[in-house]
């Protein structure tokens, strides 16, 4: 099976259960019916594809960057397929502090005081999300774990394929943030005390929960093809398509967020 065909049974599968989620068929969140199905796949497309032998298998690692007097930054990171876990919890002195499954590509720059990063895993290793041979390459699917520094504004952009990602942000001082994915289920806790944010989320076959922070307010724009976009609006009353708090305009923490869905389900609560 080749990485396209594979990608036309996902869909497949997606658009069915979805279907069948609206007509009450399936109980509950069609995407818990879902996810269970693209892991099924997956596993068959491993072992009935004609793949090559895996070559010899690369110890995780572990790796920091120095803020060397940096006061912000701004980090850009492509993860393929598997799992990614961002929480805040680096030293003083670092930007981040991370374990990665097999080795990773690191580009730093520096611009003025802040720090531009780009993470993504080893060209050798990984070469796009369509066909899952390049998830991880020798490694299998990716299992990054990275902290973050929690004390200067950060500008963070994400790029998830086949993933399960949970991105907590609550303590970060993330000033913008982008978040594109393909068959995913993500789930996002929005800062706490971070100011203004503006965040952009962009879905394809996913589950995607976005938590705001009670004392947080925040105004929504969304934009779904076949999904659903489910918001709390007994926090973000709606006025046409727009969700907005009471008090966003006088609010200290407040979160400009846009998202745009696919075949999916995205809730803001």
């Amino acid at each position: 099976m080749n990485g396209r065909t594979f990608w036309a049974l996902i869909l497949i599968l997606a658009g069915v259960a979805f279907l069948l989620g609206n007509f009450g068929i399936l109980p509950g969140n069609a995407w818990d019916f879902i996810w269970p199905l693209v892991l099924i796949a997956l596993g068959l497309h491993f072992i009935l594809g004609k793949h090559p032998g895996p070559r010899q298998a690369r110890e995780s690692i572990d790796d920091a960057l120095a803020l060397g007097g940096a006061t912000s930054a701004r980090v850009t990171l492509s993860h393929g397929g598997g799992r990614l876990l961002v929480t805040a919890g680096a030293r003083a002195d670092q930007l981040y502090a991370g374990h990665f499954a097999g080795a990773i590509a690191r580009k730093v720059q520096r611009v003025g005081d802040q720090l531009e990063v780009t993470l993504r895993p080893e060209p050798g290793n990984w070469q796009g999300w369509s066909d899952p041979r390049n998830w991880g390459g020798s490694q299998g699917l990716l299992d990054w774990t990275i902290a973050f520094n929690e004390t200067i504004p950060l500008t963070l952009s994400f790029e998830t394929g086949a993933a399960k990602t949970d991105l907590d942000l609550s303590q970060l001082r993330v000033v913008e943030l982008s978040l594109q994915t393909g068959v995913s289920a993500t789930t996002v806790a929005l800062p706490a005390n971070a100011g203004a944010t503006r965040a952009t989320v962009k879905a394809g076959v996913a589950s995607v929960h976005l938590s705001i922070p009670d004392g947080v307010a925040a105004r929504i724009v969304g934009q779904m093809g076949l999904g659903a976009l489910n918001v709390d609006e007994r926090r973000f009353p709606r006025s046409g398509k727009i969700y907005e708090s009471t008090d966003y305009a006088s609010a200290t923490n407040r979160i400009d967020l846009n998202v745009e869905g696919g075949l999916g389900a995205i809730d803001v609560g």
